[in-house]
């Protein structure tokens, strides 16, 4: 009986402080700030768009605050992330409010997968990050079941939310992107299976609603929007897999030397990417503010940096396409070479003991 009222006095006392978590800041980010005039042109839009696309950085959830992440939280700490959006959404009844937040739980979860692929390398802590994954996917699941509840809503806030959801499978893609060039060659066709699983529930979701006649033009124009550039994504993620194909057919078969050259095309890929971005770095900043300010004249000359440094990483990609050629080649020069070298030994073999020679002579 004691142990009962003991887990009842700890309910309480989470459910307590819960209610004095808060804080909501709105943030806003380099490329997806809103332009300081009070119209902001599509053409403008656009080309922020296109700029950030380049950048691969996240969209800003509007009226959102995601709180950042600075470490990898202990085995504690991700039990406690799971009581608190446990009790914070138990605990909110109004629909569009428990959406909010559970897209927000959402979008922490899939900055918290990115930054312990990429701040760690230890196997179990990388399959946290897949926890992490399949999570955020769990949030946005109970979200879109309510789809049509929050559509008949038609009210400023639902709409903001759809945006928001729409903004967020964006944010995945980029998000999934950067694990998948991080993850070892033997992980990933796990994870390339699930993440098809996800792309095929975030179309459908996102064609539900560019379809759905109760749906106003200024999302469908949104969602039309982030499909094609995450089409554009996936674009650029085929041609690069295709690339790899056979390399990672071999890492599968246990070559390690196919293994150790693959990560090095991914490696010398980012560092080249890295580069550009770098290079390009302080005019695209000046100019981005300028089009921020309003200035029309700013418009085509982001425009015209987006034309560059897009033509720029098809140069990369072209470059790298060329030398995964010569690495192909290269093993498979070597693996010919191995088995010639294989069949000489058996014809010596076969020789010596025709001639009844010592082996070996």
């Amino acid at each position: 009986m004691k142990s009962k009222h003991k887990f009842l006095a700890i309910n309480i006392i989470i459910l307590a402080l819960m209610l004095f978590i808060a804080p909501s800041v709105k943030a806003q980010n380099e490329n997806t700030a809103p332009l300081t005039n009070t119209t902001v042109s599509s053409e403008a839009e656009q080309a922020l768009a296109e700029s950030a696309d380049l950048d691969d950085k996240l969209e800003q959830l509007d009226g959102l605050k995601v709180d950042e992440v600075k470490k990898i939280p202990s085995g504690f700490g991700f039990w406690w992330r799971n009581v608190r959006e446990w009790v914070s959404t138990s605990l909110t009844f109004d629909l569009v409010k428990k959406a909010e937040k559970q897209l927000k739980f959402a979008e922490e979860r899939m900055k918290l997968a990115d930054y312990i692929i990429q701040n760690s390398t230890d196997p179990k802590v990388q399959e946290k990050a897949q926890k992490m994954l399949e999570k955020a996917n769990q949030h946005i699941q109970k979200i879109e079941e309510r789809k049509d509840n929050l559509i008949k809503k038609a009210d400023e806030k639902s709409q903001k939310l759809l945006e928001n959801i729409a903004k967020h499978h964006l944010n995945k893609e980029r998000i999934l992107e950067k694990i998948e060039d991080k993850l070892s060659p033997e992980k990933l066709e796990e994870f390339l299976r699930l993440r098809r699983i996800a792309e095929e529930k975030r179309q459908n979701f996102l064609n539900d609603l560019k379809n759905d006649p109760n749906v106003n033009q200024e999302i469908k124009d949104k969602v039309t929007n982030v499909l094609s550039r995450v089409e554009n994504i996936h674009k650029i993620r085929e041609e690069f897999r295709m690339q790899h194909k056979d390399i990672l057919e071999k890492v599968k078969a246990g070559s390690e030397e196919a293994k150790k050259e693959f990560e090095e095309l991914r490696r010398e890929s980012e560092k080249n990417q890295e580069q550009i971005n770098e290079q390009l770095k302080e005019r695209k900043v000046e100019i981005i503010n300028r089009v921020k300010e309003g200035n029309k004249d700013a418009i085509g000359e982001l425009k015209e940096l987006n034309q560059e440094r897009q033509k720029e990483s098809m140069e990369i990609r072209e470059r790298m396409k060329q030398k995964t050629g010569d690495v192909k080649d290269e093993i498979q020069q070597k693996k010919q070479d191995e088995r010639q070298q294989m069949q000489y030994n058996k014809e010596q073999l076969r020789e010596q003991i025709k001639n009844n020679m010592p082996i070996g002579n």
